[in-house]
């Protein structure tokens, strides 16, 4: 439960700091950086798989809430970086070291 609540604030934070602050230092810094996708990633590579769900879904909402978007854009795509990742992390690297972590993060930019 304490988990779950400190993931929602967490979120919540990112998700300002994305919307609210990159914007106001640099108008292409929004289109740079993606702060919730990050966080995600270390989410999914450092955590278990129900609480990245948990992350996606809270960041994914959080998002679209802002978003121009149709709803639930965020949270598919989110998620389908959570499924992804997951598989990437269980079937073909064998181990978690910072390569690992630098590869994922590469390959939920992509």
């Amino acid at each position: 439960m304490f988990k779950t609540l400190s993931l929602l604030f967490i979120a919540l934070l990112i998700i300002t700091l994305q919307i609210g602050v990159l914007p106001a230092l640099h108008h292409d810094l929004t289109t740079l950086i993606n702060l919730p996708l990050l966080f995600l990633v270390l989410i999914i590579f450092f955590y278990d798989y129900e609480l990245s769900i948990q992350g996606a879904l809270l960041s994914g909402i959080f998002l679209d809430l802002y978003s121009p978007l149709f709803f639930g854009f965020f949270i598919f795509l989110f998620l389908v970086q959570v499924l992804v990742i997951r598989f990437f992390l269980l079937h073909i690297f064998q181990n978690k070291n910072l390569g690992v972590l630098l590869l994922v993060s590469l390959l939920a930019i992509f």
